[in-house]
């Protein structure tokens, strides 16, 4: 969905006029080869390689058209004899709206990360009321609603500052949303607007081009006849530069799908609501059509691409694969063995409960700690490494009627103070409510059994019906801590009790008082030990 611009900043551009040959593939450039293109060169549109959209729900921007199939044509363009993808939009009640046009993805169907994207277009004039735009946005939106799912947009004309100014033909943008909404109803976004020097809506065709690598998105404007030209949209996404969870470097190291549309007001516009239909004034003298005669991506190699009838690894199965030969260490004991029965639990990550739900791991997450897997004694586990903080999603359940939140967590060499925050979706089933969680202390050099009740996240307002993530932070230490987890599950009934075979407890020497803590070895530990565990052979400190 494309949203309402909330910052744009003017630029005026120049293009020098330094001309370039046009070899019908002008992305293949700089290393980058052709992977995957459409051409429009047929007599209808490939629905393996395309989703068409049919709904007048307004796209989130109070748009006016609804979108219908028949909107959508492959034709000939009104210039170079070019074979295109079609979007028309019409004046006309359909389904209560005053307008209808056309709208695709690729949704599901053709996704990568990472590339140049191209597409040669033919653009409509928009005075007053039309909303061309080629974007681009995040393969996961099914388990991230927007913005978390991130979204790039190309290029969008047609905005209301335009009109104000008279400089439709001329004045475009970039941008890209991501993030999360915080408790203000805020998530980030930036994008820029330019006044270039020459129309955009003059009847010919124009070269979109977005490159997107693993430090920056840039968004030019006919590289083919000035390949000088200097973009007119910018951002860093460096995954290195992660400061906070709304950093870019979370969002846009994944992969992405292509959508067209060709809106009808609209936010952007600034003409919303059917009672102002008149002031769509693109559509008073017939119908407007966008012309699209390609859309091609480059990429440095063809790994990261997915596509009908192409194996590609560019997959959004997110279900977790244990490696074949994890890390293995003698000298880390295997986590406890959980004893819940399996219909007592909602598994996260455990080996044990091999019938139960999978552990999912959110990859745009995955630049907040090295994660990886581990074996010892043939129990898996995961190992963490420069942790600042992790996160995981799941199908969406209801946790209100259980026990508690259960995790094995063991914290190398140093002692580990952790933010435990189960993630839930509104009462709408979109978007994340206020973030509540509960803060813990891991001791160094052993298995902390972590039982967290359920209500203490409801007490805070957290209603847990509709959990979907959790989410892991570290509180200090700068992410230095090195941890090892396993067996997380959401759990029925009384506290787990972890395998425990024997329990003998330590008391204090005399004189002393029972806070002053011995293992078997007749070493001195720290305050607040219940005992030792006897599972195996091996003992165990426990909390």
């Amino acid at each position: 969905m494309k949203k309402t611009i909330i910052c744009m900043a003017m630029l005026a551009a120049s293009a020098t006029a330094a001309m370039a040959d046009d070899n019908g593939h002008a992305g293949a450039t700089d290393g980058y080869q052709l992977v995957w293109s459409d051409e429009f060169n047929g007599n209808a549109l490939d629905e393996t390689l395309w989703n068409i959209e049919v709904n007048g729900n307004g796209g989130g921007n109070q748009e006016l058209q609804y979108y219908r199939r028949e909107n959508i044509s492959i034709e000939n363009a009104p210039v170079d004899n070019a074979r295109c993808l079609v979007l028309t939009a019409r004046k006309e009640d359909y389904q209560g709206k005053k307008f209808t046009s056309g709208r695709l993805n690729g949704q599901g169907k053709v996704y990568f990360k990472h590339g140049k994207v191209e597409s040669r277009i033919l653009m409509p004039k928009t005075a007053n009321g039309l909303w061309p735009a080629f974007w681009m946005m995040g393969n996961d939106i099914t388990k991230n609603s927007w913005p978390r799912c991130g979204e790039i947009d190309i290029v969008e004309m047609g905005n209301g500052a335009g009109i104000s100014r008279g400089t439709q033909d001329r004045y475009f943008n970039g941008a890209c949303h991501w993030g999360f909404y915080n408790e203000k109803g805020q998530y980030p976004n930036y994008a820029n607007a330019v006044t270039y020097d020459y129309s955009i809506q003059d009847g010919q065709f124009h070269l979109f081009t977005c490159i997107w690598d693993e430090n920056s998105i840039r968004m030019y404007v006919d590289l083919d006849k000035y390949p000088d030209a200097k973009p007119y949209y910018e951002i860093g996404i460096k995954g290195s530069d992660i400061d906070s969870e709304w950093s870019t470097g979370l969002y846009f190291h994944k992969n992405f799908y292509i959508l067209y549309d060709l809106a009808v007001g609209g936010t952007f516009t600034g003409i919303t609501g059917n009672n102002n239909a008149d002031r769509i004034t693109a559509l008073a003298d017939g119908e407007k059509k966008m012309y699209i005669d390609w859309v091609r991506v480059y990429q440095k190699d063809d790994l990261n691409i997915n596509y009908p009838n192409h194996p590609g690894t560019a997959s959004d199965e997110n279900d977790y694969k244990w490696e074949t030969t994890p890390e293995e260490d003698p000298n880390i004991p295997a986590a406890p063995n959980p004893t819940k029965a399996e219909t007592e639990v909602y598994s996260l990550f455990s080996d044990v409960y091999t019938d139960n739900h999978n552990f999912d791991y959110a990859e745009w997450w995955g630049g907040q700690a090295e994660k990886s897997d581990y074996a010892t004694g043939g129990n898996n586990m995961w190992r963490i490494k420069k942790f600042v903080f992790i996160g995981s999603e799941h199908d969406q359940a209801d946790f209100s009627s259980y026990e508690g939140l259960h995790m094995d967590i063991y914290p190398v060499t140093k002692e580990l103070q952790m933010g435990v925050f189960p993630i839930n979706k509104n009462a709408a089933g979109t978007d994340n409510e206020t973030e509540r969680g509960k803060n813990i202390t891991l001791v160094a050099g052993q298995w902390n059994q972590v039982n967290i009740p359920i209500s203490d996240f409801t007490s805070q307002g957290l209603s847990m019906q509709r959990t979907y993530q959790l989410k892991l932070t570290n509180l200090v230490n700068g992410g230095a801590n090195e941890f090892f987890i396993d067996n997380i599950y959401y759990y029925r009934g009384g506290a787990p009790v972890s395998g425990i075979s024997h329990l003998s407890e330590v008391r204090g020497r005399e004189g002393v008082g029972v806070r002053d803590m011995y293992n078997l070895a007749g070493q001195r530990v720290s305050d607040g030990y219940k005992g030792i565990v006897i599972r195996n052979g091996k003992k165990m400190i426990i909390r």
